[in-house]
């Protein structure tokens, strides 16, 4: 089996991106319900860099799916892009 490493590095950088992509989400919801506070510098320091690497591409999804009923689905559509990425390059690049 051959097996490319840069396919592999490709891999891992959309792995981390989807558990940094949970991360703020589960975040995001505990700050939405005051259990966390946003003002702790650490909290505003790991929210600010999630932000700056999220927020780009959902904002992008945003503009063709609007939200429905008040749930943002734009999440949900990145995490299913990720993982139709990633299983794209497994199937066919790990031959």
């Amino acid at each position: 089996m051959n097996i490319n490493p840069f396919i592999i590095l490709i891999n891992n950088i959309i792995s981390f991106y989807s558990f940094a992509l949970f991360s703020w989400i589960v975040i995001s919801t505990l700050i939405n319900f005051n259990i966390v506070n946003s003002y702790q510098p650490f909290v505003l320091r790991v929210m600010g860099f999630l932000d700056q690497i999220i927020l780009p591409p959902i904002r992008f999804i945003r503009k063709f799916i609007p939200t429905i009923a008040g749930i943002d689905l734009s999440p949900m559509v990145l995490i299913l892009a990720l993982q139709l990425i990633k299983n794209i390059l497994i199937t066919y690049f790990y031959k």
